[in-house]
């Protein structure tokens, strides 16, 4: 129970440096949770806090980090068993793979994840990634296929 209470302060802290525009202690916040939950090996309360880092960095335009949180996200919920989350955080990586202009990449990710998804029936969400990919490909050709 103590790394739990210790996580959500700590969760609760990074909120409000979020809101005071503090974002590197907020993602130090995030580290430092995620450091303490390592020890009870929460996969589900790691991919959700990793999903956090994976938002400020995005808002702070810092594609790169984002991905890699976005990664470890993923990296949480397969090592829990779910399937779904699993999909749509590899979603996020595409997304920012996309950011950074590696179209094929992200295209090919985005396709893993549809395929996650349909396996488990999963139509609205398997919709949701189809409508990614094909965004996906029209960004592609847009930017002239330039990787």
């Amino acid at each position: 129970g103590d790394v739990r209470k210790e996580v959500d302060v700590l969760c609760r802290q990074s909120e409000l440096y979020t809101r005071l525009r503090k974002h590197d202690q907020a993602i130090r916040a995030l580290h430092l949770a995620q450091a303490s939950l390592e020890e009870i090996g929460d996969h589900q309360m790691q991919a959700r806090i990793a999903g956090r880092v994976a938002a400020i960095h995005a808002k702070l335009k810092e594609h790169v980090y984002a991905q890699w949180a976005a990664e470890e996200q993923r990296e949480h919920f397969e090592a829990a068993g779910e399937k779904r989350s699993e999909a749509q955080a590899m979603l996020k990586v595409a997304t920012c793979m996309a950011w950074r202009e590696e179209f094929s990449s992200a295209i090919i990710l985005a396709e893993k994840a549809c395929e996650i998804l349909a396996a488990g029936a999963d139509l609205e969400a398997g919709a949701a990634a189809l409508a990614a990919v094909a965004e996906l490909r029209v960004r592609a050709a847009e930017s002239g296929g330039r990787e």
